[in-house]
């Protein structure tokens, strides 16, 4: 098979661009969560529900979808806060309820 020479002339360098630091090959890290980590509110409401959900391949995770609603709460986002509300006063898988 041969490479295109466009890939060929920008080397390793381009590839190290797309990487993300810290981030090993097993771990997913969606575009939302990016922008959370930011500082964007409504891209930690909309990370937390993709962990809620597992969707856009991220692993299911609730515990991780509560942190990221925390964070949207905390940024000024009411739904961040009822969510997060709702997974303790009723537990789901993760959290025990605590009402």
């Amino acid at each position: 098979m041969k490479i295109p020479s466009f890939l060929t002339s920008m080397g390793l360098s381009a590839f190290a661009l797309l990487a993300l630091p810290g981030a090993s090959a097993q771990e997913i890290v969606s575009t939302n969560e990016i922008a959370c980590s930011k500082g964007g509110a409504e891209a930690c409401f909309y990370a937390g529900a993709d962990y809620a959900n597992g969707s856009k391949g991220l692993p299911l995770s609730k515990p991780k979808a509560a942190e990221l609603f925390i964070k949207a709460c905390d940024l000024g986002i009411p739904d961040g806060c009822f969510y997060t509300a709702r997974m303790y006063r009723y537990g789901v898988e993760g959290i025990a309820a605590d009402p």
